[in-house]
């Protein structure tokens, strides 16, 4: 009878402690529940005949369809030509294997096209028997035209980089024969400038893939890891290892995207090492190629100051340089534009590889500043280039304006040498200007307003 009375005063604890178990379990599957609605990839759990029981928003989002669509019923989102390969991912699900990085072409409602990839993980009634796919899918289609139109400019690349090196030989020996060093500058500032242009869609690409991201799964996986035990614990008598296999599953989705992120930054690297190969090759032929024509005329000297900022605005940008303009209201100069324009570029670019050099955290900053100086009546046109770069030392000072020296290790020697020659042809005045190592520099290019002054005249100015 004690015994009896025993059992029946402990009825209540085991009660108590079977509701907690109860509000336990609700509140794990509140929190996967919970976990499933908020991902952003698409979710389907079908049972073991295919039918659809459950799809999260996130496959609503990419697929357009909603649960009335495909609740209980086979999704018709394969297209005719996925087919085959869908039937045998099937047979491979049925023979008891998972897909991981499965990349097939589904349709979404409104017969759009779209790349996929997909995982899967199996799940098993009490009894231990097939009940149903896990499918997660992840929306690849803007990643499939990255990377054909990375692999499109890649062999445009090669093909230009190939050509170009048959044509330098012919223009090189061409002008060597006949003295046509003209020919060859002008298809090599052609060519230059679609090179350009390619680097710029590039720095484009890069800026569109480096906001993916997969915190978002690392942090499920780390939800799902301090409650690995409570899952295991849950399922013990269907599957004890079930939070252990959740995780591993979870983990090749991470890595595999993490993976692809690389790929498409393995891919832009390779691109960028080949422009920068192609404009090395060019920089060192340039030399061959003489100084080209000069088209002179009356231009705002404050114009191709933003042209040149415009052509590089990717450049500064991805260097989160801030850029000052104090550009005052200046007469015009006869000069040819577009060699100007190049000036700049390389005055500019000089300043932003500068800073780049600049370790010491100093604030990234190039201020570009135009004003009007008298000279005995005469105007000109003075133009500044200041950053907050590495600076330049007192000696490297005398020799910046010499063919084939440079401060930079990667520096072709070119760029100051020919923006010098081009400034003194003008009749105007180039100078580079630094307190030091570690303190920034001024780049400083004056050209008249009109062609009277002379050098004479220049040197006694009162700006």
């Amino acid at each position: 009878m004690e015994d009896i009375a025993r059992s029946i005063s402990d009825i209540p604890d085991q009660y108590q402690r079977l509701e907690n178990r109860i509000h336990e379990l609700q509140r794990q599957s509140l929190e996967y529940a919970s976990l499933l609605e908020r991902s952003p990839d698409p979710i389907v759990i079908y049972d073991q005949n295919g039918k659809a029981q459950y799809i999260n928003p996130g496959f609503t989002a990419v697929f357009g369809f909603t649960r009335d669509d495909v609740i209980g019923k086979s999704i018709p989102f394969v297209p005719e030509d996925e087919k085959e390969k869908t039937a045998w991912a099937i047979n491979e699900l049925i023979n008891g294997r998972q897909l991981s990085g499965f990349e097939t072409k589904r349709l979404t409602k409104d017969g759009r096209e779209i790349d996929i990839s997909m995982s899967t993980y199996h799940y098993y009634n009490p009894e231990g028997g097939f009940a149903g796919t896990i499918v997660i899918s992840r929306d690849v289609t803007e990643q499939k035209k990255m990377e054909m139109e990375i692999r499109e400019k890649n062999q445009a690349l090669e093909a230009a980089l190939n050509e170009l090196k048959l044509a330098q030989v012919k223009l090189i020996d061409k002008a060597h024969k006949t003295g046509m060093s003209e020919i060859a500058s002008s298809v090599l500032h052609n060519i230059g400038n679609a090179i350009n242009s390619v680097g710029i869609r590039i720095c484009k690409m890069r800026e569109a893939v480096e906001p993916i991201t997969i915190d978002y799964l690392n942090g499920i996986y780390d939800l799902i890891e301090t409650v690995r035990p409570q899952i295991n614990l849950a399922f013990s008598a269907e599957d004890p290892q079930k939070g252990d296999k959740i995780l591993r599953f979870l983990k090749s989705i991470i890595s595999g995207l993490s993976q692809d992120l690389d790929t498409l930054s393995h891919h832009m690297d390779f691109l960028d090492k080949s422009i920068s190969h192609i404009a090395e090759i060019i920089a060192v032929h340039q030399k061959y190629a003489g100084v080209s024509s000069i088209f002179v005329t009356s231009i705002d000297p404050n114009l191709p100051i933003h042209d040149a900022l415009e052509l590089l605005d990717d450049s500064i940008k991805k260097r989160k340089i801030n850029v000052i303009l104090n550009l005052q209201p200046v007469g015009p100069i006869l000069t040819d534009k577009n060699k100007l324009m190049q000036v700049l570029i390389n005055l500019i670019k000089n300043a932003y590889e500068a800073i780049d050099e600049n370790f010491s955290g100093t604030e990234k900053q190039i201020e570009i500043a135009s004003e009007i100086i008298v000279c005995e009546g005469t105007g000109y046109v003075e133009i500044r280039v200041t950053d907050t770069g590495i600076g330049i030392s007192p000696e490297d000072l005398k020799r910046v304006f010499q063919v084939n020296f440079s401060t930079k290790r990667s520096g072709s020697g070119f760029g100051l040498h020919g923006s010098a020659n081009f400034i003194r042809s003008q009749d105007g005045e180039i100078e580079l200007t630094s307190c030091g190592i570690g303190k920034g520099a001024t780049a400083i290019l004056r050209l008249p307003i009109t062609k009277e002054c002379s050098h004479e005249q220049k040197d006694s100015c009162n700006r």
